[in-house]
This record gives C-alpha cells, sequence and structure tokens, in this order.
C-alpha cells in the first residue's frame, strides 16, 4: 500500500485514473490501527482493480481535512447557511433548524465557539459541533452532511485552501 504525503496526494490520488482507496488514518487511533489489518487484506486482494493509498492524519492534517471536505462538497453534502444563531439554549430550537434543512445527523459548524449552538445539539443523537478552525477528519467523515455557517466557510477558505 502506498503512503501518501502532501508532494504525493495530488498526483497519487487527484489525478489518477481509475479507481483510489485512500485509509486515513491516525497515529495512536485505535479503531484505525484495528481496521488497518483488513486494509491490507483487501489490498492484497483488490489491488489489481484498485490504488490502495494511506496518508497519516496526525502528519498530514491539512491535507485530510481537505480531502473530507472536498469529498463532502462533491456529494452534495454541504449546506451553508447565513448566521447560524440561537437567542438561547434550545434543544427543540436547534432540532426544529436542522429539520427545516433536512439535516441528517450533521456535523454543524460555526465560525467560533456558541455556547448556544454547543449546548442546543448536544442532546441530539447524531449531531456534532465544531469551530472552523478546529476540525476533525473523523468528524467530517462520519457526519452524513455539513452545515456550515457561512462566516465559518470564510474561515474554513482562509485555513484550509
Amino acid at each position: 500500500m502506498l503512503e501518501l504525503d502532501k508532494n504525493t496526494f495530488e498526483a497519487e490520488v487527484l489525478k489518477a485514473e481509475g479507481k483510489v482507496l485512500v485509509d486515513f488514518y491516525g497515529d495512536g487511533c485505535v479503531p484505525c490501527a484495528a481496521l488497518m489489518p483488513h486494509v491490507h487484506a483487501f489490498a492484497e486482494t483488490y489491488g489489481d482493480k484498485i490504488k490502495f493509498c494511506a496518508l497519516n492524519t496526525t502528519k498530514a492534517r491539512r491535507l485530510a481535512i481537505k480531502s473530507a471536505l472536498s469529498a463532502k462538497a462533491a456529494a452534495g453534502n454541504i449546506l451553508v447557511v447565513d448566521g447560524l444563531k440561537l437567542e438561547e439554549v434550545k434543544t427543540k430550537a436547534m432540532q426544529t433548524f436542522l429539520s427545516s434543512l433536512e439535516a441528517g445527523k450533521p456535523m454543524v459548524i460555526t465560525p467560533d465557539v456558541d455556547r448556544n449552538v454547543v449546548l442546543s445539539a448536544r442532546n441530539i443523537p447524531g449531531v456534532v459541533t465544531a469551530t472552523a478552525k478546529v476540525l476533525s477528519v473523523y468528524d467530517i467523515v462520519n457526519a452524513k452532511q455539513l452545515v456550515i455557517d457561512k462566516a465559518a466557510l470564510a474561515i474554513i477558505e482562509e485555513v484550509y485552501a
């Protein structure tokens, strides 16, 4: 399996012909370590049909986040909202807002820590909150959709572009 880094990612993955499977893993990630033997077994079995690569997200965090965000955008799973603000901590208000967007199991990204958003979302199963400067590859990949405040999007573009 080919080990990727920021210098090889574009040529080996983005410009590759055919199918490519990238295993995003992190140092000290127990689930990643548990899956690694299975990914290697798939690579041995299907390596002639699919290109298998691995990217250490601990060493190439910015690249991993950019790739995960690009995949969500390509799949149409990013919703940008203008001014995500809640006047008070109300789980029902957050649930109503997310339901109106038809955002099942979303990651909600705000420009800064918004206490009302975080506290309103914490009791909704499958909802994760984050700020634009502190994103997790795992949370991005695991979320069905990303709900991003417009101001947070500007920060993401600045930090991860």
